[in-house]
């Protein structure tokens, strides 16, 4: 479905958790890693959700 390495997943939502902006953020994240169980193409798709949530370019209604 969604065309990301694992490497590539991993080390955005690495910089997610390291780089958020409050331990709520942080905290948050983890939980929606958590709940992925290793499985990366959900974790593919909580990237893409993470990447064009915060893309300037992204459709807003």
């Amino acid at each position: 479905m969604f065309k990301f390495s694992p490497e590539v997943v991993a080390r955005v939502l690495d910089f997610g958790l390291i780089h958020s902006s409050s331990t709520e953020g942080k905290a948050c994240l983890a939980q929606e890693i958590s709940t992925c169980n290793d499985n990366g193409e959900f974790l593919a798709g909580l990237l893409y959700l993470y990447v064009m949530a915060s893309s300037p370019y992204a459709v807003q209604e």
